[in-house]
């Protein structure tokens, strides 16, 4: 599946959901996850979409770590199910929605506890802040 396909079905989701969601793009500064969302509240994450296996490239990676160390969460999405597991999380502050069994989205902390999902190969830990 095309990195794109996934993009376009969990800001389709996410819409459900109750979210705004906008392209997220900044002239002056490369690397910026590819998604804002905010909901109700002044709730606000983002999502780097990636294709199925894919990995940050390193300036992404700085950048989320960057935009984490704010308080705001980034998830890296390599699958819809994934995608829409974060946005179960984002709108009920559940964390049970962020486990898979196969695998697919697995939350890892920030040095700030700052939840940034990742896909399948990295480390995982248990999100313990939701704001």
């Amino acid at each position: 599946m095309l990195e794109k396909d996934i993009e376009s079905k969990v800001c389709s989701y996410a819409k459900t959901k109750d979210f705004l969601v906008y392209k997220f793009t900044s002239p002056n500064r490369r690397s910026v996850p590819d998604r804002i969302f905010l909901g109700s509240g002044g709730l606000c994450f983002f999502i780097e979409f990636k294709a199925p296996g894919k990995e940050p490239t390193s300036a992404q990676e700085r950048e989320i770590e960057r935009i984490s160390r704010k308080g705001h969460r980034v998830y890296v999405i390599d699958s819809i199910e994934a995608g829409k597991r974060a946005v179960n999380f984002e709108a009920t502050g559940d964390a049970s929605w962020l486990s898979d069994q196969s695998g697919g989205f697995q939350p890892v902390q920030c040095p700030d506890d700052a939840v940034v999902g990742h896909g399948p190969g990295k480390d995982s830990g248990s999100p313990d802040k939701h704001s």
